[in-house]
């Protein structure tokens, strides 16, 4: 598959620390297996569905469950401790491998240089091993933007103090204005009423 392709189709890619896996059933009786990572850096995906980077969950299908080995023949790999860059795309189950271990690259040390080796083609003559700024150019094609550091390690959702609060401010200067029209036409009224009361006055005498 043409790598600017499956960046298209995705998500987003993210840049992260392997920590561990564990295997769980979905609720349409599903085995998948959830591998979990830091995440460094990412592109694509909203921060605000990355709730804890440390500690950050994609998955994908197949695993070992109650002692039976539900096999997929193109799960990835992972090394505890060692930095993968994965394109991911988001379901309803959370966050998933796009195209289970083709979307899986090792972070590599090659020499003074940093490469990214593609788990399903290392051999590749394209996608095998790539310079990791290449790479961040073929991302930047793909979602119009480089792979950026998180910021924070939790995403708290804090709503705008000043946005709730505006049409309730909106709301009182409506009521306070409403009154004083009221007390106007109330003033004209009786001035009116006094006016008229002067001028029967006048007549009569």
């Amino acid at each position: 598959m043409n790598f600017e392709r499956q960046l298209k189709r995705a998500a987003g890619v993210m840049h992260g620390t392997y920590l561990g896996q564990n295997v769980k059933k979905s609720k349409d009786g599903h085995i998948l297996t959830e591998a979990s990572f830091i995440i460094k850096k990412s592109v694509g995906v909203d921060e605000r569905s990355i709730i804890n980077r440390k500690y950050f969950k994609v998955y994908y299908d197949g695993g070992k469950w109650n002692g039976v080995n539900y096999q997929n023949a193109n799960a990835p790999s992972f090394e505890a401790g060692k930095d993968y860059v994965l394109v991911v795309k988001q379901t309803t189950s959370g966050f998933k491998l796009a195209d289970d271990k083709l979307s899986v690259y090792s972070v590599e040390r090659d020499g003074t240089e940093t490469v990214v080796v593609s788990q399903a083609f290392p051999e590749h003559k394209d996608i095998g091993v790539t310079k990791i700024d290449q790479f961040d150019v073929w991302v930047k094609i793909a979602y119009g933007d480089y792979l950026q550091e998180i910021q924070g390690d939790k995403y708290i959702f804090k709503p705008s103090r000043r946005k709730t609060r505006a049409p309730a401010s909106l709301s009182e200067t409506s009521e306070k204005n409403t009154k004083t029209n009221i007390h106007i036409l109330w003033y004209v009224l009786i001035l009116g009423v006094i006016g008229a009361l002067r001028i029967r006055s006048r007549k009569s005498s």
